[in-house]
């Protein structure tokens, strides 16, 4: 197992993160929120968001900053801007616990959200960690590609990360 890079950057609710440091390790602590983790093997460099919601298509532009459309496109958009190519890029998808006792599950909506994005943009996703009912760390190295995944109540989380079916992922989620 890689280890992780020597600086970390978190990345909140309604941010994300691109960069092609080998030091750095993009994290963050989801519940509900789901994390997009993109990445060009090709050229070493990738991005992390961390979608609360989906948004409201019908909303100007200003009121769709932070959630899920919004930040896929300037993720994605950055990381062109860095080299990226599009035809290169996989992805990682943590996240999107039901939290909530309640109808209410804005963490299925955001899994809906993502999958609906990356499947209409022509993006494979090589691992996912969705759903359950436990907040989790995601730390991902954009350079490589690789994630790790922790349970927050500080317990590993025992199932293995549930392949994307009828796709071999090119490599593992790694949990600590």
């Amino acid at each position: 197992m890689t280890a992780m890079g020597s600086h970390r950057t978190i990345v909140g609710q309604g941010e994300y993160a691109v960069t092609k440091d080998p030091n750095t390790t993009l994290s963050a602590v989801l519940g509900s929120c789901v994390a997009c983790c993109a990445y060009d093997p090709v050229r070493g460099l990738g991005g992390m968001n961390h979608i609360l919601l989906p948004g409201n298509t019908g909303a100007s532009h200003d009121e769709q900053r932070g959630y899920g459309a919004w930040l896929m496109e300037m993720m994605l958009n950055e990381m062109f801007k860095t080299g990226a190519s599009r035809s290169d890029i996989r992805v990682k998808l943590f996240g999107g616990a039901r939290m909530f006792a309640s109808n209410w599950q804005p963490g299925e909506e955001n899994i809906a959200f993502v999958r609906e994005f990356l499947r209409a943009e022509g993006y494979p996703v090589t691992a996912e960690d969705l759903g359950g009912h436990k907040a989790r760390r995601v730390n991902f190295q954009a350079h490589t590609g690789r994630a790790w995944v922790k349970a927050i109540d500080d317990k590993v989380v025992e199932q293995p990360v549930k392949p994307v079916p009828q796709r071999q992922a090119a490599d593992d989620v790694d949990f600590f």
